[in-house]
């Protein structure tokens, strides 16, 4: 029944297509990776009512085409091997060559995540050694829709010095380390577009489960019904037609709800995957407390219509950034971070901290090494089950005894720490009055011990609160506290 529901639900989304010409999306392309260990999909188009016959691997499967020209068929799992062939007929013949089986993560989020190994560090270092042929990329183009769509102009492409430049470098390093850890191919669907807030990465089926979501997108509804196209049409080419004039102001990336996921995900639907990995925020910072109900509303979006279970979920917490200040204050970056925590209360979701390797005056940090590193990481632990910490310290709850609170974490590892022995830094008191004043924290076995002299009645502890804290408490397997 979960089949026969998906294969509808897969053929309904295929819209038709004005030539008869046996056509797939350039998802099934030379080079491609497809997901290891499970059934796949295979759709595409041609004459309405014609048979269609699959060879893959020495299986042959056949279908039909629906009265819209689509057609849908399931591939029998295969695990790691040999590069695979598929052929597909139906009157012509189209032939896909050189397929790994392997696993494949959707990489997605604004500018960190779209930064390129050529702008980060080390490039002319990472480019000379990316001789990978078994991490194959796939880039989606820049591109915003009104409706969902069913294609992507874009190909597959094995991982050359002189192709690698221009890949995603966090997705990269990501998928370097799981390739170099696991020994297995790795597909990665890359997926961004800088300065896009979340809510253009949700879909408009999202508005029955977030109210947020919901006031969000009946705020842009009167324009986009009145000037959908025109706002449209802006960001396909911007030089060439006006900016027209919409109630919240149309900016340099397209803030629209759906806007981004209705050509830059939707797409990708129902092509198998093993997950996805996420670096976005920046963009939300001036609303994070909305944002605590729309990461996690746009993880159950995505989730719902991959339709591939709760498959895991890989946050960026937001890095360090701007001026570091000298006194304990609010912070709309330590909130949205916050809100990214929060996240991970959903199965199967995991989140890499970078809070030590941010730059106070680049949005764009540089070292995206590190990045991925630790977003495989959190991979490592909850995609593949492997006995490894995840991460850095987690809050885990707290006691209080007279003017101290002791605070007790996840993650700890071999034990808390801080670089070089240094006294630890980071760490804020207040009592009922919520005063927040700088504590004394230290080290006590695996928990912590807080307090301040200008605190009698402490209630409260928060770490790491500022845009660009001054934290430092680290496990011995080296990775910081959230």
């Amino acid at each position: 029944m979960i089949l026969r529901t998906t294969l509808t639900a897969l053929l309904i989304s295929i819209t038709t297509i004005a030539t008869a010409e046996l056509r797939l999306p350039s998802l099934f392309s030379d080079n491609m990776v497809l997901q290891r260990d499970q059934h796949n999909f295979i759709w595409g188009w041609t004459d309405p009512g014609e048979s269609v016959t699959i060879n893959f691997d020495g299986d042959t499967v056949t279908t039909t085409a629906q009265s819209n020209g689509g057609w849908v068929a399931q591939l029998p799992p295969r695990s790691l091997g040999d590069p695979k062939t598929i052929t597909v007929t139906s009157g012509d013949t189209v032939t896909i060559n050189n397929i790994l089986m392997g696993d494949v993560w959707v990489c997605s989020g604004q500018s960190n995540m779209q930064w390129t190994i050529d702008r980060s560090a080390n490039p002319e270092e990472e480019k000379k050694n990316a001789k990978y042929p078994n991490i194959r990329y796939f880039k989606v183009p820049l591109k915003v829709a009104l409706e969902p769509q069913s294609d992507i102009n874009a190909q597959w492409v094995s991982t050359t010095p002189d192709r690698a430049g221009g890949f995603s470098a966090v997705a990269f390093y990501f998928g370097r380390t799981l390739h170099q850890e696991l020994n297995v191919p790795i597909g990665l669907l890359s997926t961004s577009w800088g300065g896009t807030a979340i809510e253009t990465w949700i879909s408009q089926d999202a508005t029955v489960i977030s109210e947020e979501f919901a006031w969000l997108n009946n705020e842009w509804q009167p324009d986009i019904q009145s000037k959908g196209e025109a706002m449209q049409g802006f960001y396909v080419d911007r030089n060439n037609n006006p900016k027209p004039e919409t109630k919240r102001g149309l900016g340099g990336a397209p803030n629209v709800p759906s806007f981004n996921y209705n050509a830059m995900i939707a797409p990708l639907w129902h092509f198998g995957i093993k997950g996805a990995i996420w670096y976005q925020g920046e963009s939300n910072a001036g609303r994070a407390y909305q944002y605590r109900d729309l990461m996690q509303t746009m993880i159950r979006d995505w989730r719902g219509h991959f339709r591939q279970g709760q498959f895991p979920f890989f946050i960026t917490q937001l890095a360090n950034f701007k001026e570091r200040k000298t006194e304990p204050g609010e912070s709309d970056w330590a909130e949205l971070r916050e809100a990214q925590l929060m996240a991970t209360e959903l199965d199967n979701v995991g989140m890499a901290v970078i809070i030590d390797i941010g730059e106070a005056e680049d949005i764009h940090p540089k070292n995206k090494q590190d990045v991925g590193r630790r977003l495989a990481q959190q991979a490592m632990n909850i995609a593949y089950d492997m006995d490894v910490v995840p991460g850095g310290p987690v809050y885990k709850s707290m006691s209080k005894r007279g003017d101290r609170i002791t605070l007790r974490f996840e993650h700890v590892g071999d034990g808390l720490t801080t670089p070089d022995g240094a006294a630890l830094t980071g760490f804020q008191i207040a009592g009922e009055d919520q005063e927040w004043v700088w504590a004394d924290a230290e080290i006590r076995g695996k928990t912590i011990r807080v307090s301040s002299d200008a605190v009698e009645n402490p209630v409260a502890v928060r770490y790491g609160w500022a845009d660009n804290p001054d934290c430092n408490l680290y496990n011995e397997e080296g990775f910081p506290a959230t």
